[in-house]
């Protein structure tokens, strides 16, 4: 029960378990200590395995300031990945419950209240990027240049070459839009 209590409280604790590996060099990452406390944290508080998820995502976004990709060497990124493409088909869908729309909204992460936003109005989200790159435009004079090391200069030219990979699909106002912009 005191365990149970300190981990609820966040207090840190000790967790006393054998290190099965062959060779044992050094002694185990803090991330995979934090890993371990996490779940055990989840397992006492008898949480939802969706809810689990969600954290999961939030925890690895926090981690990499990124989000998971789909094509990553790394099972548990890729695995997450596909979670977050099945989140956006169930939401835009209609398919998620009125829980879990409420739960994700309340999410601490901001990039997940962004992509529900995204979800949910997708023509505000695109009018959102499209001032995003006209603005750095007109302070730069330039297209933004995606191997720069500024991330909203890299995402305002990821956006824009997504654009032009998909001009078909834009409607004529679109396309409009994005013409007017000069450098």
């Amino acid at each position: 029960i005191r365990f149970e209590q300190s981990l609820r409280e966040g207090c840190n604790g000790w967790v006393r378990f054998l290190d099965a590996r062959l060779n044992p060099i050094s002694a185990l990452p803090k991330d995979f200590m934090r890993q371990v406390r996490q779940q055990l944290v989840n397992l006492t508080l008898n949480k939802d395995p969706w809810e689990m998820r969600v954290h999961e995502l939030c925890v690895f976004l926090d981690r990499h300031g990124q989000v998971p990709k789909q094509a990553a060497e790394n099972d548990d990124e890729r695995s997450l990945a596909h979670f977050v493409k099945n989140l956006g088909s169930y939401f835009r869908q209609g398919k998620l419950t009125n829980y879990q729309v409420k739960f994700l909204n309340q999410s601490s992460h901001p990039l997940l209240r962004a992509w529900l936003q995204k979800w949910s109005d997708p023509i505000a989200f695109w009018k959102t990027q499209l001032r995003e790159f006209r603005d750095f435009v007109a302070e730069h004079g330039r297209i933004p240049l995606q191997h720069e090391s500024q991330k909203k200069e890299r995402s305002a030219s990821i956006w824009f070459e997504y654009q032009l990979k998909k001009l078909r699909f834009l409607t004529p106002l679109q396309i409009q839009q994005l013409e007017d912009i000069s450098p």
